[in-house]
């Protein structure tokens, strides 16, 4: 069975993710076992090949998702190598302690690091070494290990697989719905898809959470600036970071299980805490 290229794995995978339109329904969509079994299997072979991608093709993947979000303007880069020189710099120190054992994910230059113009304090991770935060949250933030802490969390998605795994099993139904040529029932399944895969996403924030954690404490920054975001997020309420409490466990639930973690004194010492140092590298690359 030939498989799907590429681009159309990518387009049905952001199909999960859109905000966006509904298409318009055929006048009479059918239902067709045949297609949705052929669906299936198609799904299948295509959902074990993302689980299993080598180093080299997930990086490929990574580069492939990244191109597409910049062509479509969903994603708008800030150019400034100051800002994006220290924040490659951080995710440098944290890379080692990462638990993939392959060679080139401990490379560092297999990782890409990106600052976008977006005022939302935010930051996420795509496959293949891909890190991006965003103007808003260096602004949002007081200390270097806090950014620390966000880019470590970014980091253990991609060391946990946790978007190669998604997007796996969103490949296998958005295939079965396309062969089966389901209509509006399409839509209605990519809702019910995209609110399961948000109640998923909360287990794995807790992991990278986790290991996030685990990378800080095995380097020099101040680990316990980790709990500064869900502090200041906490602090913000609801109002300009709706799409964090939609999409996340509760600021009061990440806060208390890093604080179970955080038992050894000098979690709460070590690099990064200086806040003028901070101010000053984040001031040279934004207007403050």
């Amino acid at each position: 069975m030939k498989l799907l290229p590429w681009t159309i794995i990518l387009s049905i995978t952001l199909l999960t993710t859109a905000c966006g339109k509904k298409e318009e329904a055929s006048s009479d969509p059918k239902f067709s076992f045949g297609g949705a079994f052929g669906g299936l299997v198609e799904g299948f072979l295509m959902s074990h090949k993302l689980k299993n991608l080598n180093p080299k093709e997930e990086a490929k993947l990574g580069a492939d998702i990244h191109k597409q979000f910049i062509d479509a303007g969903q994603f708008k880069l800030y150019k400034n190598e100051i800002l994006r020189t220290w924040i490659t710099e951080i995710g440098y120190r944290l890379i080692p302690y990462l638990q993939r054992k392959e060679a080139e994910y401990r490379d560092p230059s297999y990782y890409k690091f990106f600052v976008l113009d977006d005022d939302s304090p935010n930051a996420f991770a795509t496959m293949g070494g891909f890190v991006y935060v965003t103007t808003g949250l260096l602004k949002f933030l007081d200390t270097e290990a806090a950014l620390a802490g966000v880019v470590g969390h970014e980091l253990a998605h991609i060391d946990k697989k946790h978007a190669l795994d998604r997007m796996a099993s969103n490949m296998l139904l958005m295939s079965v719905l396309k062969g089966a040529n389901l209509g509006d029932a399409e839509f209605i399944a990519n809702a019910a898809l995209m609110f399961k895969f948000a109640k998923n996403s909360r287990k794995k924030e807790f992991e990278a959470d986790k290991y996030g954690l685990r990378y800080l404490q095995s380097s020099d920054y101040a680990a316990a600036e980790m709990l500064q975001f869900f502090q200041k997020i906490k602090q913000e309420g609801k109002s300009g970071v709706t799409h964090f409490f939609s999409s996340h466990p509760s600021p009061d639930d990440r806060i208390e299980a890093l604080e179970v973690m955080l038992k050894k004194q000098w979690d709460y010492s070590g690099i990064g805490l200086n806040e003028e140092d901070y101010d000053y590298y984040v001031c040279r690359g934004i207007k403050c």
